[in-house]
């Protein structure tokens, strides 16, 4: 019997997959889902063409990620271009390549960081992006 860890990991890369290749659809095509939920509406939906009723039995796990722990992180992960932010190993912020699953970095020991995840948002430029959070009571 498989894991609840591993339906986790297959979930992320299934929602991933899923935005990165075809965006969060509203007034604007999101590139990433780089908002808790998904879209600023949190509407947990992506439209696709890639994936509908007659593909969704076609899709395959191409990689999982462990969270290197026995904790059970219930915790919205993210995409900005191609890279997936989760929580995992003690409550640390985990940088994850999507196409590969390879760790890009690790922010360790957030320990206090909200269950809900985190947001982000860059300037027009893209020259000022931040991570938005909260953590023990405080934004960060």
């Amino acid at each position: 019997m498989a894991k609840p860890d591993s339906y986790f990991h297959t979930l992320l890369f299934l929602i991933a997959s899923a935005v990165i290749f075809s965006g969060c659809k509203d007034e604007t095509t999101k590139s990433g889902w780089n908002d808790y939920g998904g879209c600023p509406d949190q509407s947990k939906y992506v439209i696709t063409e890639d994936i509908n009723k007659n593909t969704v039995s076609q899709l395959k796990v191409a990689w999982s990620y462990s969270t290197g722990d026995e904790r059970t992180y219930q915790w919205n992960p993210i995409v900005i271009d191609t890279i997936m932010y989760v929580l995992a190993k003690n409550s640390s912020l985990v940088a994850l390549n999507v196409v590969t699953g390879k760790e890009i970095w690790i922010h360790t020991n957030l320990r206090g960081i909200t269950s809900r995840g985190i947001n982000y948002w860059e300037s027009k430029d893209r020259k000022d992006r931040r991570f938005i959070f909260k953590k023990q009571g405080k934004r960060s």
